[in-house]
């Protein structure tokens, strides 16, 4: 192979009826590899690592009905604590992201639109808000 061809590459295996483990490889050549334990069929367990052990995430992320999910993610290398709470309303979302040493994401989705609000902790009233849509480029006139 020449040095202009990079290859990704990542596999899944159920280890057990409650455990489930993903390897991968992207094309830079760093390792990923992921454990996912089911405790119960509403509260899942997860452990990632990227590059060795020095990147390490742990997520605990549990349903809370059929229409409410939560997650707490930690990370080994930021010291941080995230804090994720996303709720559905029939065809919409409403997602808040809480980041310890950064940020408030506050999502809102239907369908093909969103609208997504985000302020720094350090600067609350810099407060940035965005709107989108996604396109299909067959759903353009002329194409």
């Amino acid at each position: 192979l020449d040095d202009g061809c990079k290859i990704a590459l990542s596999a899944s295996a159920r280890l057990s009826d409650d455990l489930v483990g993903k390897f991968s490889v992207d094309k830079a050549g760093v390792g990923h590899a992921a454990l996912d334990y089911n405790l119960d069929a509403d509260t899942t367990v997860g452990v990632t690592t990227s590059g060795g052990l020095e990147d390490v995430e742990v997520k605990v992320t549990r349903k809370m009905g059929a229409d409410t999910l939560t997650a707490v993610a930690s990370r080994d290398t930021s010291k941080s604590v995230d804090l994720t709470w996303v709720h559905a309303m029939g065809d919409q979302t409403l997602t808040a992201a809480v980041s310890q040493l950064s940020k408030v994401d506050l999502t809102l989705a239907a369908g093909d639109w969103n609208a997504k609000a985000s302020m720094p902790l350090s600067d609350p009233s810099a407060v940035d808000i965005g709107f989108g849509k996604k396109l299909a480029l067959d759903s353009l006139p002329g194409m």
